[in-house]
């Protein structure tokens, strides 16, 4: 029978799935098949078109030709010195990105600390990568032994790995330090990806405010890891995560996940938009203190795209976020377009 990414049977092909940026918009159109109609580590039948711009599919997305460029805004960040290889491929996928700010809304992020006196007009947003998962530990052991070829797509690649050891005791002491640092109703809404890494840090960071507090998590894969090809970035079914994690709230997920291709890698544009779009919905929410559990290729695209780092030295925001890392910072708002992106 045909096994598909996770190793279960597949009775048909199933569509592309659906963007989560605008509803009906596919993130490669014409694609006909996901890897549930697959075999594991089986070439792929045809190459997908590349992904569609997201200018077209989102109307104005936010772009007026009436307002003027931020200086610097959607530049991306040089690398800074001693940035690992890794780190640097991934920051190589912004060529082209340059301006993308041009006619958004434009936010300044600032380091702060939990807490502290909120500026006026700001919100404190805790930006978290999940700890070490099990798709990182395979990754990192392939590569220690010396083996060619892309362990992301290999059929030993775990699908919505969850946490390693090291990667619980990444969840726990950022546990440690939000009992320590963190004053109570801070924060006071928590956004996570729905895969599963991000959402064990998540709940491991803030358990102690899941009960006394009525801390609320809800799952959005405007948080999803740069989507497709990765057996590692393919999620589980909203069904499946529900019930493993009933703490939150999956009610605004697709049932499957609509960032999955067998053939491609999700347009880095793609993704700075549904960051963008996740800016936007943080920005207009009326929480001062909210929590993103997100993953590094978004976190990286998030603050060297999608925000304009500021502070004493911006370079640290910009920088990779490390397994567990955990960066607090002030948002303002600096320019508002003319229009702007819809929340769907």
């Amino acid at each position: 029978p045909r096994r598909d990414a996770r190793g279960h049977g597949s009775r048909d092909a199933r569509p592309f799935r659906r963007s989560p940026l605008t509803p009906g918009a596919s993130f490669a159109s014409d694609a006909r098949r996901s890897a549930r109609g697959a075999p594991p580590g089986a070439a792929p039948r045809a190459r997908a078109s590349s992904p569609r711009s997201l200018g077209a599919t989102m109307g104005s997305a936010g772009s007026s030709s009436s307002s003027p460029p931020s200086s610097g805004a959607g530049n991306p960040a040089a690398a800074p010195p001693g940035e690992s290889g890794h780190a640097a491929k991934h920051r190589a996928k912004f060529a082209g990105l340059e301006g993308f700010l041009e006619g958004r809304l434009v936010v300044e992020a600032a380091p702060a600390a939990p807490g502290a006196e909120l500026p006026a007009g700001s919100k404190r947003v805790h930006f978290i990568r999940h700890g070490e998962g099990f798709h990182n530990l395979f990754a990192h052991e392939w590569r220690a032994a010396g083996r060619p070829g892309n362990p992301n797509t290999d059929a030993g690649c775990p699908v919505d790995p969850e946490l390693t050891e090291k990667g619980i005791k990444q969840a726990e002491d950022l546990g440690a330090k939000v009992v320590a640092e963190f004053p109570a109703g801070e924060p006071q809404f928590v956004f996570t990806s729905p895969m599963r890494r991000a959402v064990l840090t998540g709940l491991g960071a803030f358990k102690h405010k899941i009960e006394p507090e009525g801390l609320r998590f809800v799952a959005t894969d405007l948080a999803h890891e740069e989507g497709g090809l990765h057996r590692g970035d393919l999620r589980l079914s909203k069904t499946e995560l529900a019930a493993q994690f009933p703490q939150v709230d999956f009610s605004g997920i697709e049932e499957e996940d609509p960032l999955w291709s067998d053939t491609e890698r999700e347009a880095p544009a793609h993704m700075a938009e549904r960051s963008m779009k996740l800016i936007e919905l943080i920005m207009d929410r009326p929480e001062d203190t909210i929590a993103v559990a997100a993953h590094s290729s978004f976190l990286l695209t998030t603050f060297n795209i999608c925000l304009r780092a500021g502070g004493d030295d911006p370079a640290a925001l910009t920088r990779w976020f490390e397994t567990g890392e955990m960066r607090t910072v002030h948002l303002r708002v600096l320019r508002r377009p003319a229009t702007s992106c819809a929340i769907a």
